[in-house]
C-alpha cells in the first residue's frame, strides 16, 4: 500500500507504517546498503548472515518513526518467513529510492552511493 507519503509493510502478522524518511534516516539506510562485504576473503555463508542482519537493520531503521520501540532484537522475535522478510526489505528500499524500479529491459538500477 502506498500514497507516495507512506507505505505499509507486513511482517510477522503485524503491519508497520513507513513514512517519508528524513534525510538522516535515508543516510543511515544508504550506509547500511553500501556496507556489503565483497572479495575472496568473505565466505558465501558470511555474506548470507550479513545480508540477513542487514535486512533486519534496514527494517528497524525504516519503522523507527512510526514504532520507536521496534528494535532488531524485537524484530527477531516476530514469527515470519524469508519471502515476507525480504519483501519488506525490497518495499523499503524502493520506497526510499535506494533501489530504483526496473528499467524497460528488466534490469534493476541502484542509486550510486
Amino acid at each position: 500500500m502506498t500514497d507516495n507519503k507512506s507505505i505499509t509493510i507486513s511482517l510477522g502478522g503485524r503491519e508497520f507504517k513507513v513514512s517519508r524518511l528524513p534525510i538522516g534516516v535515508l543516510r543511515d539506510l544508504d550506509a547500511e546498503v553500501a556496507d556489503f562485504p565483497t572479495g575472496d576473503k568473505v565466505s558465501p555463508k558470511d555474506r548470507e548472515f550479513f545480508f540477513f542482519d542487514q535486512t533486519l537493520n534496514i527494517i528497524a531503521i525504516a519503522v523507527r518513526k512510526s514504532d520507536p520501540d521496534m528494535t532488531v532484537e524485537k524484530l527477531k522475535d516476530l514469527e515470519s518467513d524469508m519471502p515476507e522478510l525480504f519483501a519488506a526489505r525490497e518495499q523499503i528500499l524502493r520506497f526510499s529510492g535506494l533501489v530504483r524500479e526496473k528499467t524497460p529491459k528488466g534490469e534493476e538500477t541502484s542509486n550510486p552511493t
